[in-house]
Order: C-alpha cells, then sequence, then structure tokens
C-alpha cells in the first residue's frame, strides 16, 4: 500500500495490528493479468509524465528568451511533477501490487519524503501560477514579480513542501515480516493525541482544500470579471466574437480547477476514510480501489497547467508575416516608384506572387496618401455628403475603393507602361507645402528618421501581400510621409478583402514595435529574418496587454509607475548576438553579455576591481577633489538645516537605543557609552567624507544581539566586557577584509525589495518605540478620571508619621550612619504635616488622603507635545511650495522645519511648567555603571579558547554591520535622491 499515509497499519511494536494478517502474510495477491494491465497504464502514465516535462525543462531553460518570470513557475512545476512520477509512482505501485520493499531502509525514508514534497510543491506550484494568472488579467497593469522574488517564492514553496513532509521522514522505517519485508511510517502515539489523524487531517487542508479555494477563487475572479465586463463599442458582430472569446476563457479555467479536484478528492478521501472507518479497508477489492485511486492522482502530472498568456492577437499575426513575407535589409532606394519596384520584383523571385499582379500592387502603392494635415475642422453639410463615400472607402489604410481601382485599370492601366503609370499617379515625388508647413516639425529632433507602414485591402489578391523594408541611407519620398522627415523603413501588408480590422491591427503594432527603443536598435542592427523575429519575441515577452472588453478606448490609462529599464531587457535579448551590419560593430550592448535576471543596479562606488583594496582606493580619489568643498559646504543654509537634523537624528537614536542597550546589559554598556562610540565613529566617517546619512549607531538587531550575548555571559561565569572586547577585535579584523576584498560589491544581489524591507525594519523600530512610550506614559501618569470641581475641598493628602516599630523597622533595614541615627531619634519631633510627598516616603510616614495618588495629566500633555511636534513639521515641510510669503522665507521655515518645531513645543511644555517625562543625558563623561573603568583589560577573566572562539559571534556582528551600512548606502545613493 502507499507509504504515503501508512496503509499497511504496521507497527514495529505490535501495537497497531498488521492489517495483512496476523502473520504478515499478503492477503491482496492479484492475478497476473491485473498486474500486467495497471503494469501498462502505470508505465504509460509515468513515461508521458517524465518525458513530457522534461522537454518543458529543456525547452525553457535552453532557450534563454523563455526565461521569463512566469516560466520559472512553469520550470518548478515540470520539475516537481517529473520528480513526483521519476520516484514515486514505479515505486509505489510495486509496493502496492506485492506489498513487499525491496529497496530498503534508505531508499524508504527517501521515498516517504522527497516524492511526496515533490507532490506538495507541485500543488503549490499550480497554486502559484493561478495567482500569477490572477494578478496578469485583474490587475495588468500593477508591477509583476522579479526574477528574483519568484525564485524566493520557488524557495519559499519547496521549503514548505519539506517541512511538510519531514514528519514522514523521521519516522520511516522497515520491518521483515514472515515471507517480506514492508516500509511503514511508525507514528508517536499519545494517550491525549491521535498524532496520525492530526497530520493527515492538517496535510489534506493545506494540500487539497485550501489550495483548491485559492485557485477556484483566482479563477472564478476573472471568470466573472471577463464575462460581466461591458465591451466599448456597438458593433453587434464584435460584441458577439469577443462574447464567446470571453466564454471559452472561463471554460478553460474552470477545466484547471476541475482536473485538479477530481484527480486528487478520490486519493485524500481515500486516506481519510482508512484512518476513521479501518474496517472499511478489510475488503480484497481495496487494493484495486487504492491502485485506481492512485493511478488518477499521479495522472495529473500528466496534464500542465493551462496558462493563459493574455497577448494581443495582433503581435502573432506580425511575427507570422515577418516569417513568411519578403526581408529587403539595406536596399538602395532613392523614390518610391524604384523600391516598389524592387518590392514587387522580389516577391516575384520568391515566388509569393505571380508576374502578372506586378502593375496592380504598384498602382495602389504609389496611390496619394491623405494625412491628418489635410482633413478641415469645419465642412459643410454638402462637403460632409460629398466625402462620406471617400471616407468610408478610405477608412481601412491607403487606398481607394477596390471597385474604383478596378475601373481606371480597365481603362488606362492595361494601356500604359510603368512608367506611364507613375507619371500619372497622384503621389508627388517631393514634399507638398503642407508638409514643410507642419507645425510637428518643430517637435520632431533633428537627424529623425521615419518608419512608414502601410496596410490596406484589395480583391485581386488571395493571400497577404507582406514586406518589410530597411533602406541602406534615409531618404525622403516625398509626399509618402505626413511631414518631410527622410524615411529609413518600410512595412508594407496587403491582403484580401474581409480583413480590415486585423490588417489595422497589425499595422498598429509594428508602429508600435518601432517606436520601442530596443526593437529600433534591433531593426537598425538586424542581419536576417530570424533577428527581427527575435526582436519581436523580445517584445511579446515584456507587453502589457489588457484582457478583452476590460477597458473602454475613450479612457486614458495612467503611465507605469516602473517600466522594464533596456539593459535588463537586452539581457535577455543581447543585441551582441544580433552581429554585425556592414562590418561595423553591432551596438551598444557592450562585449559582455550579462545573465538573467540583470544585477542590481549599483554606482561606482560599489563595483567590484578585483585589485588589493581596490575599492578603498578608488573611493580615496574619489573623494580628494572634494575635501575642501565638504568643508565650505557645510555653512551653507540648507547643509545647516541637515547638519541640525542629523545631530538630533544621531543624538536621540544614542539616547535611545543607549537606554534601551543599558536595561539589556545591566548598565555595562549604556547612554555615555553609545554616546562616546557615536561620536567617535561619526567623527572619523565624516572626516574621511563618508555618506553622512547611513546608519553608524546601535540599531534594533544590534540590541538583540548585545541582549542574547549578556544572558549567554552571564548564566555560562563568563565575563561579559571581556568577552565583547574580543568580539570587537575580531569584527573589526573581519572589516578590514571586507574592505581588502571589495566585499560590498556582494550587496549587487540585495534586491530593492530587500532594501525596501530594511528601511522599514528600521523605521517601524523607531515608530514603535515612539508609540511604546506613549502608551507607557498613560500606565505611570493616569487621567484623573471622575475629577469633580466642587468637590475640590475634600481632596487632601496627608502625611503621618509611622508607629516606633515600623519606624525601627525601616530605620534598621541597613548600616546607619551617624546623620542617619540622628534623624531616627529626631523623628518623633518632626512635624511630618510639613513634609513633601518624596520626603514623607523617604523618612518612612505614610500618604493618607483620596488626593495621594493624584499625578497631573502628563500623559495628554505628552501626547499633545508628540503629535503636535509631527504636525507642525510635516505642514511646515509642505509650506515651501504653498502661495503665501516670499520664496526665500518659505524654503527657510520647510528647511529648517524639524528644528523649529522642536525648539516650539520645548517652549511650549516649558511654560506649562510640568514635568514630562524627558530624555536623561549624562552630565558626566563617565561609564554607566559606576563599578567599572574605561578602559577593559583583555586576559584574564575568561578561559584562554573563548579569544578565538570569539570569531564566531563577531561574524554576526560583522554581518550586522555591514546589512545595516551597505544597504544603507545603498538606499540613501539611489538615483533618484541625486545625492554625491
Amino acid at each position: 500500500m502507499d507509504p504515503l499515509f501508512n496503509t499497511t497499519e504496521f507497527n514495529g511494536t505490535g501495537n497497531n495490528g498488521s492489517g495483512n494478517g496476523s502473520e504478515g502474510l499478503n492477503q491482496f495477491v492479484q492475478p497476473v493479468w491485473q498486474i500486467a494491465l495497471w503494469g501498462v497504464l502505470y508505465c504509460s502514465m509515468v513515461a508521458v509524465s517524465v518525458v513530457g516535462n522534461m522537454v518543458v525543462i529543456w525547452i525553457i531553460l535552453a532557450h534563454k528568451r523563455m526565461r521569463t518570470v512566469t516560466n520559472y513557475f512553469l520550470v518548478n512545476l515540470a520539475f516537481a511533477e517529473a520528480s513526483m512520477s521519476a520516484f514515486n509512482t514505479v515505486i509505489n505501485f510495486t509496493y502496492a501490487v506485492h506489498n513487499e520493499w525491496y529497496f530498503g531502509p534508505i531508499y524508504c525514508r527517501f521515498h516517504n519524503f522527497f516524492p511526496i514534497a515533490a507532490i506538495f510543491a507541485s500543488i503549490y506550484s499550480m497554486t502559484a501560477i493561478a495567482l500569477d494568472r490572477y494578478m496578469a488579467i485583474i490587475r495588468p497593469l500593477q508591477q509583476r514579480l522579479s526574477s528574483t522574488e519568484t525564485r524566493m517564492v520557488v524557495l519559499v514553496i519547496w521549503t514548505l513542501a519539506l517541512l511538510l513532509a519531514f514528519p514522514q521522514y523521521h519516522f520511516s522505517s522497515i520491518a521483515a515480516l514472515p515471507g517480506r519485508t514492508v516500509c511503514y511510517i511508525d507514528w508517536p502515539e499519545y494517550s491525549s493525541l491521535d498524532f496520525r489523524k492530526l497530520y493527515y487531517v492538517c496535510v489534506t487542508v493545506l494540500i487539497y482544500f485550501l489550495p483548491l479555494c485559492i485557485m477556484g477563487c483566482a479563477y472564478t475572479i476573472v471568470g466573472v470579471t471577463l464575462w460581466a465586463s461591458e465591451i466599448p463599442g456597438d458593433s453587434s458582430q464584435r460584441y458577439k466574437e469577443q462574447l464567446i472569446a470571453k466564454r471559452k476563457v472561463v471554460k478553460m479555467m474552470m477545466v484547471v480547477v476541475c482536473t485538479f479536484a477530481i484527480c486528487w478528492l478520490p486519493y485524500h478521501v481515500y486516506f481519510l476514510l482508512h484512518e476513521f472507518f479501518p474496517e472499511l479497508f478489510e475488503q480484497r477489492y481495496i487494493q484495486q480501489v487504492y491502485l485506481g485511486v492512485m493511478w488518477l492522482a499521479m495522472s495529473s502530472t500528466m496534464y500542465n497547467p493551462i496558462i493563459y498568456y493574455c497577448l494581443n492577437s495582433s503581435l502573432f499575426e506580425l511575427r507570422t508575416c515577418l516569417q513568411t513575407g519578403s526581408i529587403l535589409l539595406d536596399l538602395e532606394g532613392y523614390s518610391l516608384p524604384q523600391i516598389v519596384d524592387e518590392i514587387v520584383e522580389r516577391q516575384i523571385s520568391d515566388g509569393l506572387i505571380s508576374p502578372d499582379l506586378k502593375e496592380k500592387i504598384s498602382f495602389v502603392l504609389l496611390r496619394k496618401h491623405r494625412h491628418q494635415t489635410k482633413k478641415p475642422i469645419h465642412r459643410s453639410l454638402a462637403d460632409i455628403g460629398k466625402s462620406s463615400n471617400a471616407s468610408q472607402s478610405s477608412a481601412s489604410g491607403i487606398h481607394r475603393s477596390t471597385e474604383e481601382l478596378n475601373n481606371r485599370q480597365t481603362g488606362s492601366l492595361s494601356k500604359l507602361h510603368p512608367s506611364q503609370c507613375r507619371s500619372m499617379n497622384d503621389i508627388s515625388d517631393t514634399p507638398s507645402t503642407d508638409q514643410l508647413k507642419n507645425k510637428f516639425m518643430k517637435k520632431i529632433p533633428r537627424d529623425a528618421e521615419a518608419s512608414n507602414v502601410l496596410v490596406g485591402e484589395v480583391d485581386f489578391l488571395d493571400k497577404p501581400f507582406v514586406s518589410f523594408v530597411r533602406l541602406a541611407q534615409a531618404t525622403t519620398l516625398g509626399g509618402l510621409t505626413e511631414v518631410p522627415v527622410p524615411t529609413r523603413f518600410l512595412f508594407i501588408l496587403l491582403g484580401p478583402h474581409g480583413k480590415t480590422k486585423a490588417y489595422n491591427e497589425i499595422g498598429r503594432a509594428i508602429a508600435t514595435l518601432m517606436t520601442d527603443d530596443l526593437f529600433s536598435d534591433v531593426a537598425y542592427k538586424a542581419r536576417d529574418r530570424e533577428d527581427l523575429i527575435a526582436g519581436v519575441d523580445e517584445f511579446l515577452d515584456e507587453v502589457i496587454v489588457l484582457p478583452p472588453g476590460e477597458w473602454d478606448p475613450k479612457i486614458r490609462i495612467e503611465p507605469p509607475k516602473k517600466v522594464p529599464s533596456a539593459e535588463m531587457r537586452k539581457s535577455v535579448l543581447n543585441l551582441n548576438e544580433l552581429g554585425q551590419m556592414n562590418g561595423s560593430a553591432g551596438g551598444a550592448a557592450g562585449g559582455e553579455e550579462e545573465e538573467f535576471p540583470a544585477p542590481h543596479e549599483l554606482g561606482e562606488e560599489l563595483q567590484f576591481t578585483g585589485r588589493f583594496c581596490g575599492g578603498l582606493w578608488l573611493d580615496i580619489k574619489r573623494k580628494i577633489p572634494w575635501i575642501c568643498s565638504d568643508i565650505y559646504d557645510g555653512f551653507h543654509i540648507q547643509s545647516i538645516s541637515a547638519v541640525l537634523f542629523i545631530y538630533l537624528g544621531c543624538i536621540t537614536n544614542a539616547i535611545t537605543f543607549g537606554g534601551l542597550l543599558g536595561d539589556a546589559t545591566d548598565n555595562y554598556q549604556g547612554v555615555m557609552e553609545s554616546f562616546i562610540g557615536t561620536a567617535l565613529a561619526g567623527t572619523v566617517f565624516c572626516l574621511f567624507s563618508g555618506q553622512p546619512l547611513i546608519i553608524l549607531s546601535s540599531t534594533g538587531p544590534i540590541l538583540i544581539f548585545e541582549k542574547l550575548l549578556y544572558e549567554f555571559s552571564k548564566s555560562n561565569g563568563i565575563d561579559y566586557m571581556e568577552l565583547r572586547l574580543w568580539i570587537g577585535l575580531h569584527s573589526c579584523l573581519q572589516c578590514f577584509l571586507l574592505v581588502i576584498t571589495d566585499a560590498s560589491y556582494i550587496i549587487k544581489y540585495m534586491t530593492r525589495f530587500t532594501e525596501e524591507g530594511f528601511s522599514s525594519l528600521i523605521s517601524f523600530i523607531f515608530i514603535s518605540d515612539a508609540i511604546k512610550k506613549m502608551i507607557g506614559a498613560w500606565k505611570y501618569y493616569p487621567i484623573n478620571r471622575g475629577f469633580k470641581p466642587d468637590l475640590v475641598t475634600s481632596y487632601k493628602c496627608d502625611c503621618v508619621p509611622p508607629d516606633q516599630a515600623s519606624a525601627l523597622g525601616f530605620n534598621t533595614s541597613a548600616p546607619l550612619a551617624d546623620d542617619n541615627m540622628t534623624m531616627l531619634f529626631n523623628m518623633t519631633d518632626m512635624d511630618w504635616s510639613q513634609l513633601s510627598k518624596k520626603e514623607c516616603v523617604k523618612y518612612g510616614g505614610v500618604l493618607v488622603g483620596n488626593s495621594c495618588k493624584y499625578v497631573p495629566d502628563l500623559a495628554l500633555m505628552s501626547f499633545i507635545l508628540f503629535f503636535g511636534t509631527y504636525s507642525m513639521t510635516v505642514s511646515l515641510k509642505k509650506f515651501k511650495f504653498s502661495r503665501y510669503f516670499p520664496t526665500m522665507l518659505r524654503s527657510f521655515l520647510s528647511d529648517f522645519s524639524i528644528i523649529i518645531s522642536i525648539l516650539v513645543f520645548c517652549g511650549l511644555d516649558h511654560l506649562m511648567e510640568l514635568d514630562t517625562p524627558k530624555l536623561h543625558v549624562p552630565t558626566e563623561i563617565k561609564p554607566t555603571r559606576p563599578d567599572r573603568g574605561w578602559l577593559v583589560m583583555p586576559f584574564g577573566k575568561n578561559p584562554w579558547w573563548w579569544y578565538v572562539a570569539s570569531s564566531v559571534p563577531a561574524l554576526l556582528v560583522t554581518i550586522l554591520i555591514f546589512m545595516d551600512q551597505q544597504i544603507s548606502a545603498v538606499i540613501v545613493n539611489r538615483k533618484e535622491n541625486k545625492l554625491k
């Protein structure tokens, strides 16, 4: 039976019984013909699954253009399904048929672990694909996952799958019964908890019901969105076509969910019944049921999930046109008639058209074109009536109606030579007056070149006439273009009647391609047809297409916030692979071929040099010219505001984390140590022109490390300060090694996601600490509820003396000095009613009265100061863009917004004369803990081997410091911040 759920019901101690007979005999012996039939079914399924999935993996990995984000999920799915079929199906079938394990104890554990994890990974990959399709269709303009993020999702999928399957690996075992050996899972037995049933139920929920719900919801939302959306336009035929297309999409998506549900539902029902109703599994036919259920579940590996690529069909039709049409690269042409002759002759020589169509095609292509500049804005009703037929005939492209062409050809074309026809056509060889006066010329950059796209339909063609032309030299082709710009590219598409819309969409597709920077480079440098098709494929990988019916053309779509950079796209389609044109170097892509995904964009300060201290030397050379300016630029008004802001940021951080550090280390390191360390690090760092905006003091991770290290030292009898000294020395050495080896280069593997997560963590630590302080104020200074002004005379608090016993008990708890002894004997003569609250408590008095616990509303005042400072800072920052006061004053208030806000509310706090909680800043430069000095001796208190072992925790400190400093530098030095 299946080792996945221990259906052999065997326990090595004999507690569970065998389930296969008390003597271990196999009661499920089958006839040979049944075994042969099941063997054919299982082997066929395994062959199709393994071969098919391996082919999928090979196609994606062997072709660089196939390595897209979505295809990573497909590779993971194919690998999981191939592993499941190869390592699970045949072995499981053999074990189920013979009920004897032939493959040893090691493979027993492997069989119960890895193939099962592959099953889990396969199901979660299908779920990830469903979510990816959901985002692609419902949120088409939202930024998709990057390559690194996709790999992280795949890693999470496998981690979760391995964790879910690990209990089966841990409890797997084999046992020898009389006449046979079994591989089983020896689940632990607990009196109050059936671990096995709990595990099976959890696994069923996590790998079936939960993924099924997610996929079902995702595809249902997609289907409802596509089905119920309003289709723009009023064409009934178009409405019907899109309605049919949407129905097909919905049906296909439902097939994915239904296939998954049908294949795996019997599998899980079978094993759940086995756990809760074991008496049903004592029949001989249950073996056949199991084999059928197992085959149905494993057969799902043959069906790759249906992936819906919502790509514009016109792009694929354009690709087909480039594959089948004529391609003329570097054509020597100086006029439109000559170019048309060359195109038609090439089509005839390639056997794409018959020679008798030459004159008809030439006549159509040389007709006069209507541009937008020739369409008057105001027309009379008579003009509209006269031009209505002409407008209808020219709506589809460049030609008049076919009947008009045929009539003209019948009357004159057959009697004229080609040269005579060209002399009578309407197109001019020189730019017209309207072209020269076109105001659009002012917006066109100098040396611009045009790409002309000519599409239309005619009756005399039975298949499309397609040609793509790149001229050797850009040539002005008279009235062909709307503005007198020389033409470098022509795309011509003439087709049979009845597909006007398709031809227009193909024309729009090639026009869109030619406006793309990367495809434009491809078109300029392409050597043959394959290079152009590769450029189209790359564009298809990056294009975003809206699902049908989801967008009204009248609505303007906002551009995406982030588009793929040309460098990232070049990493997929390296322009060097397109070769050279006319013997010249091809493209600006450089000689180095990048791997996908593109590396993280870094500044020059984090580049790898490969030399000893190369990065440090480059830093020195880069900073030396700016040493003087760094000094006198500091006296600029904006620099002063920045210095004050950085000062407040550093000092508050040092005080806050210094206090927390003192609490965590019993004041071995506290506020003063944090002050001194931040000051020294900041001074040295800034003297060498370091980036002043990065983190230089303690942060949350360092605080956690110090707390754990102190608790470890205290519990193991280790001197904390000596151990911390050696950790600091080792960390210093390791940081030097990082500098020597240019290790900052590895920050390229930190994605934008990591950077944002790190900055969010640091911000969250500071924000949460501020909120905790505010919440703590309510605890120590609660609001006085129920206060009634009319009863103010009844509120009182008196200090009364304690009795003699309590006084003695209080004063004899510690050795008494002479002053204290005098105080003890004079307590009876003391006027207790004149003592303050602190003095009363100090001398052991008792506070009596209903107002003794009164405190002013310090918590409320603290909140007013807190939110007031924040609100005023934000308001002054935005005041720079207001319309009040001169620009200089607004800029000054904006630059010093933080300082002004702090001073205003500190003044308010001082005027109120309330004892609000404040940061306690040391007034003396001395260690926080009075029983230690500034110098820490490196030897004598800890065993010698701790001096070496401290390098391990030092490595952790180095990693934390490296991550803090480097990620902060990358965040601050982003291009959008415009810092140098």
